[in-house]
């Protein structure tokens, strides 16, 4: 997201972005899912997500 962020708004300072995984649109539900668990992580910081987090992108 940092390169999706530089890009848009600096287009002179990239050759390329690629944009992998990512969508333009998101279905409702979809949307309140990712809005409860960043309220969720605001509540609780990111430890509430860790686990999950490290469990997806090391272990399975």
């Amino acid at each position: 997201m940092v390169a999706q962020s530089l890009a848009a708004r600096y287009p002179e300072l990239m050759r390329a972005c690629v944009i992998a995984n990512s969508s333009q649109h998101y279905k409702d539900s979809v949307k309140k899912m990712w809005s409860d668990r960043i309220d969720k992580i605001k509540e609780e910081g990111v430890s509430y997500i860790s686990g999950m987090a490290i469990e997806r992108w090391f272990i399975s």
